[in-house]
């Protein structure tokens, strides 16, 4: 009998052992999770000292550029840029041109909530940009360049305006 109880005696000490090891579990997952947020966090992201969301701007991924002129008069040229976001909240933000030594320099970036939960796969997207200050360019060949990716046209006749027309 007695070794009976000894034996239930055993089985009560290591009970306790097992619920103190959990418990001490459990404290430590609840200070990792208290002392890894950030005091400023909400769920949708960072807020800065003016109450707005903060983000994070990068340059957009860029696959292709695929030029259109369109036969109009003055003639208008569009450039067709097709590529990835790098996840799910990321969207286009400003949209830039230049020119220079006939190269068309268009910057595309991209936003995001800094601290948001996305998907993490990439997210296609289209973008038709009309070329700015086309109106007076002399017939030749001219290049479009879209965040490091190039495509090219020539125009066979100086684009002016018509006669009689507004512009």
């Amino acid at each position: 009998m007695r070794s009976w109880s000894l034996s239930i005696s055993r089985k009560k000490n290591s009970m306790k052992k097992v619920f103190w090891f959990l418990v001490i579990i459990l404290v430590l997952v609840l200070l990792i999770m208290f002392f890894s947020r950030s005091n400023d966090t909400q769920i949708n992201g960072d807020v800065t000292d003016d109450g707005e969301v903060a983000v994070v701007e990068g340059e957009a991924m860029v696959l292709s550029v695929e030029i259109f002129i369109l036969e109009s008069m003055p003639i208008q040229i569009k450039a067709v840029v097709r590529g990835d976001f790098a996840d799910g909240c990321t969207e286009m933000g400003e949209i830039s041109q230049s020119f220079e030594n006939n190269v068309f320099i268009v910057k595309m970036l991209t936003v995001r909530e800094r601290d948001a939960m996305c998907t993490e796969a990439l997210v296609p997207f289209s973008e038709t940009i009309t070329l700015e200050n086309t109106v007076g360019l002399k017939a030749g060949e001219y290049s479009v360049l879209v965040n490091g990716v190039e495509d090219k046209f020539t125009l066979d006749a100086d684009n002016t305006p018509a006669k009689g027309s507004a512009l």
